[in-house]
């Protein structure tokens, strides 16, 4: 059963696809206010949100492998 985060994060990505997207707002879910002033600041919310949900939901978050090596000194 999705959290209410995830359910934020659906409704946040219906309304950036909808033509009347408005540049600022808020939304308010379980007692909690998220608000926005910007396109940026909403991109933001946006992926924090995802982020949130995504730990509610028990699914670990994507970390970038890195490789050492050695350059080829040897």
């Amino acid at each position: 059963m999705p959290g209410y985060l995830r359910d934020l994060y659906e409704k946040m990505r219906e309304d950036l696809q909808s033509p009347a997207f408005r540049q600022f707002g808020s939304y308010s879910i379980a007692g909690r206010s998220f608000s926005y002033r910007s396109l940026d600041d909403f991109r933001a919310l946006l992926d924090w949100v995802k982020r949130e949900a995504d730990k509610e939901d028990g699914i670990a978050p994507y970390r970038a492998r890195r490789v050492a090596r050695n350059g080829g000194r040897g």
